[in-house]
């Protein structure tokens, strides 16, 4: 470990790099290409230019909507970017370096929040631009800086995540004929956190919020407050907020502007609408009542996501798909009477499970890696008596399997580029598939279930211009047949045991219930009348009742709804009319195509000024960077020059994904003042000197989804101008003369890393992150030195007894030989006490292994070894800020330690050398403005040896 903190300006270089740099790695053997519109820049891969002409159109047609409602068209074109890289549906936008949306063409799953859209493009599209649109607004003061600076300051940005999702939610729906505002599932989290007593406060979504919703809180109750003040004050109220938080040097004055144009502050006017809100649930219970309500058994009582149920052929036991706040996703299953709940496997994620008919093994799906860069749905079989898995699939972008009664075929959903398929694989040999549907883009397909016979499938499919029907397929020969019409989402259809009908959930009433639907009259009936809702049901195969998704305060539960069921009339009064969908993509421009240029977006937008000093004294510089829309090169530059000695410092570097392996660069020149560098006559004195660095790395990373390495090789050359002189005189006593020799490295590394984390952990939990080095300097490659250094850090997670209690191990160590023996290599000790604000200014953070209970760098040397271990307990949540402002505290937990360290000149002299300490730490999680988390740690820790203190210190960081 060396000493020395990294310097303000290289952080500062580190964050607008980062900020350049939104996209993930991209697999650069792809092609792009680009084509433009007068507000956008759309760049896709070839086989997407059909997907892209339609997106291009619906985007321009949603900007227009969306910069009407916000009073704001962007001056320069948005970079839009359509990939189809992975199977989550999903967009993001940003406003730096430039205005970019990124669009993933895959249509959103089953239960998903998004899944209420009349397009799904054109909604995700009225959200990202939305981002785009708020955030782009900029005036008075903020415009003048970004006059002068570039795209540096943006107002609208710098708000609660509850405002700016909430402004995107809104406009989802007042600008579609969907949406989540009028989301049947939105609205029964509110209606559900409103009867309950889990409605927030304002303060507490603020940051992170560990409880249900977790991060969809801000969407959630974000979207309805601000849909609810622009009924209540009009639309153009948010026009207004906007323009005002627009022209805001200090942007955390949200209350001011409320005041202005809302006449109270948000924190009253939330307690108000909450009230409403509640008032308008208990009216809704009171109808729902009226009518009786259902009766079930809770099987589950583990929250947030227990769902996906099947039921095993032999009617025993309940296979689902769970995700709790303290564990990892995992496929589980209990008895149909609640008992024996236990974990089967942890697979990446669950995307579907079916059983073969003989009970013995399990067809699933699962996310992978494929090729390198994509995150691909594929079929695996896993064994239940042996729990070996064998995969089926590679890169068909499979999910929601259903294996036919005979156990020969599975049946299965399909996706690429927006469109989905309806396929049919053979168990036997599973590189045959016949593909049974592909339905337009319009016309997503859902949740495919066999008959008890095997000669039909049913399924959902989405409906153009929004809803979602079942529909029935007859595996010989015909077309689909719908089984039920409209614009509700009738979700989850499964057969009953004797395949006379169809069971599903529907939203039809506005609330989510489970129906019974006869083939042979087409007669849906309702049989569950609940307050919260109901989803995918499970028929046990001796008709006694079903098992299905039950919501609750704290998130989705397995149920059981014994037979016969009471049928219920359906309520309209608790769904609200919708308007008709506009027609986002009706426009027949076609726009020009050609191919993409990186260049176009690799000019820096904006610069920051540097102050620092040089050994002359005060400098003056600047700071800018670029990376371009698909992230293939990325640099940044720092300049600088001295007021007095007018000498020019620089840092350059660059990262290059254009190839692969990745290729990272950085150059650069300063100069400085080298204490005690020489000796003559027995007195030290600095020498100033100029330092001039290259330094070139290839990384080859092979990522999976749980885990991932790096390899790497790189070449670190250092030369340096000696600017101070020395006058040597035949009687000096023993001169040490200023080392200038020649500096270069070749090294060679690999790093390696499965942590896994859950909802609730205060820090990995499970798994190893290792890193190890060897680098070598002589002569033969460059340098005026010979040196040979190793080194090794390994960290381990295992969790202990009682939820979230962890014990970390952490290992650092290092070992060099050459023949420059004037310094250390190596420098060891205790944690500093530290101002906290400042480090937050600047970015410092200590998370590596340290010997807390003695002096900062106290042992050095060129050898070392330096272990901790930690056990790490959570002690709190606080989960709460102050009204609005943008302070916020998360959790307080706390570790007991023991660090075992020693440095010395060999490593033969290390097992005399070992110092022992001992301490504790509490660490607090806080949110500033909004967007920037800290772990703030205050600790004691005591020496055991003779250097030992009492090292009392207060850093940022989380451990290791």
């Amino acid at each position: 470990m060396t000493p020395g903190a990294p310097q303000p300006a290289r952080w500062l270089a580190l964050a607008v790099l980062l900020l350049a740099s939104p996209a993930p790695a991209r697999d650069p053997s792809q092609s792009w290409k680009t084509l433009h519109t007068p507000h956008f820049a759309v760049h896709f891969n070839p086989e997407a230019e059909a997907l892209a002409q339609r997106v291009a159109r619906t985007a321009e047609a949603s900007l227009e909507r969306v910069a009407r409602e916000l009073g704001h068209v962007p001056r320069d074109p948005i970079q839009l970017v359509l990939s189809d890289e992975g199977d989550s549906a999903n967009g993001m936008a940003t406003v730096i370096p430039y205005n970019t949306v990124h669009v993933f063409a895959s249509p959103p799953d089953d239960l998903s929040v998004l899944s209420d859209y009349d397009d799904y493009l054109g909604v995700l599209l009225l959200h990202e631009l939305s981002h785009v649109v708020h955030m782009d607004t900029v005036s008075g003061v903020p415009a003048l800086i970004n006059a002068v600076f570039g795209r540096t300051v943006f107002p609208n940005g710098a708000q609660p995540g509850w405002f700016i999702e909430g402004v995107a939610v809104r406009n989802e729906s007042a600008l579609s004929a969907a949406g989540r505002i009028r989301s049947s599932m939105y609205r029964m989290f509110l209606r559900t956190a409103a009867l309950s007593g889990t409605f927030p406060d304002i303060d507490e979504f603020s940051g992170w919020m560990r409880r249900w919703p977790q991060g969809n809180a801000p969407y959630l109750f974000g979207g309805f407050f601000l849909d609810h003040l622009a009924r209540k004050a009009g639309p153009e109220a948010l026009r207004e907020l906007s323009h005002l938080m627009s022209g805001r040097l200090i942007p955390w004055t949200l209350n001011l502007n409320a005041r202005k144009v809302l006449g109270a502050d948000y924190p009253t006017l939330w307690e108000e609408w909450r009230r409403q809100v509640e008032r308008e649930s208990l009216a809704c219970l009171d109808r729902i009542q009226a009518a009786g309500l259902t009766p079930y058994r809770r099987l589950t009582q583990r929250a947030q996501m227990q769902h996906q149920p099947r039921i095993s052929p032999d009617g025993r036991r309940i296979l689902y798909a769970s995700l709790s706040t303290s564990d990892w996703p995992a496929w589980r299953w209990l008895g149909t009477d609640g008992s024996d709940d236990r974990k089967l496997f942890e697979p990446n994620d669950t995307a579907g499970a079916a059983f073969t008919p003989d009970g013995r093994s399990l067809v699933f799906s699962q996310t992978e890696v494929f090729r390198g860069f994509y995150r691909f749905h594929d079929l695996y079989r896993h064994d239940l008596d042996s729990g070996r898995q064998q995969r089926l699939t590679e890169g068909l972008r499979a999910h929601s399997p259903d294996v036919s009664p005979d156990g020969r075929t599975v049946v299965f959903v399909s996706q690429r580029l927006g469109r989905t398929r309806l396929g049919l694989l053979d168990l036997a040999d599973p590189s045959r598939v016949r593909w049974l549907l592909e339905p337009s883009l319009d016309e997503a397909l859902h949740t495919p279930r066999f008959s008890p016979d095997g000669s039909r499938v049913v399924f959902s499919m989405a409906v153009p211009g929004g809803g979602r029907n079942l529909w029935i397929l007859d595996l010989s020969g015909g077309e689909p047949r719908p089984l039920t019409r409209g614009e509700a989402l009738d979700l989850d259809p499964v057969f009953s045991p004797d395949g006379k009908s169809v069971y599903f959930a529907s939203d039809r009433t506005g609330i989510y219930n489970l129906y019974r639907l006869e083939l042979a009259t087409g007669n849906a009936v309702r049989i569950t009348n609940l307050a919260t809702g109901a989803f995918s049901p499970e028929p046990l195969p001796d008709g006694s009742g079903l098992v299905f998704v039950v919501y609750g305060p704290r998130g989705f539960d397995l149920a059981l709804l014994p037979a016969p069921h009471r049928e219920h009339a359906d309520d309209p009064r608790f769904r609200e009319p919708r308007p008709a969908a506009p027609d986002l993509s009706a426009a027949s421009d076609r726009y020009p195509v050609e191919d993409y240029s990186p260049f176009s977006t690799l000019l820096p937008r904006s610069w920051l000024p540097l102050i620092g000093s040089d050994p002359d004294g005060a400098t003056v510089g600047l700071l800018f960077g670029g990376s371009d829309a698909l992230d293939f090169a990325s640099y940044q530059v720092s300049l600088s020059l001295g007021l007095s000695g007018r000498r020019l410092a620089w840092d350059v570097s660059a990262n290059l994904h254009l190839l692969y392996p990745y290729l990272f660069l950085f150059h650069s020149k300063r100069s400085f003042d080298a204490g005690n560098d020489a000796v003559l006559d027995g007195q030290g004195f600095a020498v100033t000197k100029t330092e001039y660095l290259a330094f070139a790395e290839l990384a080859f990373p092979f990522s999976a989804v749980r885990s991932n390495h790096v390899w790497f090789i790189n070449y670190d050359f250092h030369w340096f101008d000696r600017e101070t002189p020395l006058s040597l005189r035949p009687d000096d006593a023993s001169p040490i003369l200023p080392d200038d020799r020649r500096r270069a490295w070749l090294g060679l590394g690999w790093s390696y890393s499965n942590l896994r984390y859950t909802i609730d952990s205060i820090s990995a939990e499970k798994g190893v992150w290792s890193s190890v080095s060897l680098r070598y300097s002589h002569p033969q490659v460059g340098s005026g030195t010979t040196l040979v250094e190793g080194r090794l850090a390994l960290r381990g997670y295992l969790p202990m007894w009682r939820e979230n209690h962890v014990l970390a191990l952490g290992l650092n160590a290092g070992a060099a030989t050459g023949d420059d023996r004037r310094r250390p290599v190596y420098w060891i000790g205790g944690l500093p006490v530290r101002d906290p604000l400042q480090d937050a200014y600047f970015g410092y953070r200590y998370a590596d292994v340290y010997l807390r209970g003695y002096d900062p760098w106290a042992f050095s040397g060129y050898a070392y070894a330096l272990a901790s271990a930690e056990y790490r307990l959570p002690l709190c949540n606080i989960e709460r800020g102050v009204l609005t402002l943008p302070v916020y505290a998360g959790r307080l937990h706390a570790a007991a330690f023991v660090d075992v360290g020693a440095a010395a000149l060999s490593l033969s002299e290390l097992p005399s050398r070992w110092k022992v300490g001992l301490g504790a730490e509490l660490r607090l999680d806080l949110m500033l403005a909004y967007y920037f988390p800290m772990t703030v740690r205050l600790g004691y820790a005591r020496g055991l040896m003779a250097e030992g203190i009492h090292n009392v210190f207060l850093t940022l960081g989380n451990g290791f």
